[in-house]
């Protein structure tokens, strides 16, 4: 249960700062946008891709790692500073999350 509140809210989260983060870096709205979209694409091509591991690891381990990655993902997109890889990092903190809830 906690996991799934971390994840949706990493999801919801970035709504409201999503103009804050159109200022810092100086983009537009559309590419300000796709800190949403690839946190959201990230969720869908977790399971298909990563969930495959339980197979041959178990359903634990892989959990527990991928929510550990995802949360260093999201550590590391607050301290990032340029745009670039903070998309890089929504879309692996997404992929990885979406292992725990899917």
């Amino acid at each position: 249960m906690p996991i799934d509140l971390s994840v949706s809210w990493a999801a919801s989260g970035y709504s409201p700062a999503e103009k804050g983060m159109e200022m810092t870096f100086g983009v537009s709205a559309e590419v300000g946008r796709l800190g949403l979209s690839l946190y959201v694409l990230g969720l869908a091509l977790g399971p298909m891709t990563l969930a495959l591991l339980s197979e041959y690891f178990g359903r634990s381990p892989v959990y527990i790692i991928s929510y550990g990655i995802f949360l260093l993902c999201l550590v590391g997109s607050a301290f990032v500073e340029d745009f670039g890889g903070f998309l890089v990092l929504r879309i692996l903190s997404g992929m990885f999350a979406g292992v725990t809830i899917g």
